[in-house]
């Protein structure tokens, strides 16, 4: 009787094993087909993301963003301000008869 009912415990195991293995496959194949399917879909998403007109239209933006941040249009100003001050200061200072 003993190891009739040992039998039946292992033959449970087993199923439980059995169903276990059955569904870590499953799961494989799932991630199988995904990353086949993610693979198969690169070439055209590496092809998008060498678009020569895209890269030109980012970096020219970025490179715009980055000089407006810098400060050198306001400092750009700031000397144009004090180039036309010292020009008037100039020629106020001139006699007139050396206009």
């Amino acid at each position: 009787m003993e190891i009739a009912e040992e039998r039946e415990r292992f033959q449970e195991m087993l199923d439980l094993h059995q169903q276990f293995s059955d569904d870590v496959q499953q799961k494989m194949l799932g991630y199988v087909y995904k990353l086949e399917s993610r693979i198969a879909r690169l070439p055209e998403k590496i092809e998008s993301g060498l678009d020569a007109q895209k890269i030109a239209r980012l970096l020219s933006e970025s490179l715009r963003q980055n000089f407006l941040e810098s400060g050198l249009p306001a400092a750009a100003r700031c000397l144009q301000g004090t180039s036309a001050d010292m020009t008037r200061a100039q020629r106020n200072s001139l006699p007139r008869s050396a206009l």
